[in-house]
């Protein structure tokens, strides 16, 4: 009785984003010419345009990367949406409660003298 014997091959993968509201040194004309469309789209419209470059492998539809990328953006949404509900929450407290601040202060900083001291 014989056996086989497959042999394992490791997955290989890759993927790189870089977003930049710049223009990226080395393009040539190409690129310069496309940096400057997008920040004539940025000046018609008062949108942000940023260049996104994205190498995968293997290789990615590109509805693909496009879905990848609004996903990734509807998430970044959430995160800024709870950081500005935080903050907002923050300085609400703060203007609202101070005295629950003044003792957060005084154990953070050991060395300020305490209230009356």
């Amino acid at each position: 009785m014989s056996r086989r014997h497959d042999q394992q091959q490791a997955l290989s993968y890759r993927s790189r984003l870089e977003a930049s509201e710049s223009s990226a040194a080395g393009m040539g004309w190409r690129g310069w010419l496309a940096h400057r469309c997008r920040r004539l789209a940025a000046r018609l419209d008062g949108d942000i345009s940023l260049r996104l470059r994205v190498e995968t492998l293997p290789c990615l539809e590109r509805q693909e990367v496009a879905r990848c990328v609004e996903a990734g953006l509807a998430h970044a949404n959430t995160l800024l949406i709870d950081a500005c509900r935080a903050e907002a929450m923050e300085g609400h407290l703060r203007a609202e409660c101070s005295e629950l601040y003044d003792d957060q202060a005084d154990a953070l900083i050991p060395w300020r003298p305490r209230h009356g001291d």
